[in-house]
């Protein structure tokens, strides 16, 4: 298993939660690239703008990849997304919660993704 190191690059889903965007910025720090991943174009620019603001990853956006998958559940929805990447931080979960949300429609949704993203890790291919 290879060891990943400060230039490894880093795919990290839920970039744009509050542990998501802590872990970027670590990983920024470190030096790694980050493919971050977001639902949406407005929200990979808050992202930016988030992550840019903070002086401890100033002179750090070449090493960001923000890239939009709009259905994080769809199957493959990330295997062109996994090229190149040495390492993958799963940190999202979709979340939708009100009073009339069942645990397992929760539940399920957070399998869904995690099965979407080792689908994809599964797949990879290995150049």
């Amino acid at each position: 298993m290879p060891v990943i190191s400060s230039s490894s690059t880093i795919l990290v889903t839920g970039g744009t939660g509050f542990i998501g965007a802590w872990v970027i910025t670590v990983l920024l720090q470190r030096g790694n690239t980050v493919k971050a991943i977001v639902r949406s174009e407005a929200k990979g620019v808050a992202l930016k703008r988030s992550l840019f603001q903070d002086k401890r990853n100033e002179g750090k956006e070449a090493l960001l990849d923000v890239v939009v998958i709009e259905d994080l559940t769809k199957d493959r929805a990330f295997d062109a997304t996994i090229i190149g990447v040495d390492g993958i931080l799963h940190l999202a979960s979709p979340l939708s919660i009100d009073a009339t949300s069942e645990p397992e429609e929760i539940i399920g949704s957070a399998v869904n993704l995690t099965l979407a993203v080792l689908k994809s890790a599964l797949w990879k291919p290995q150049f």
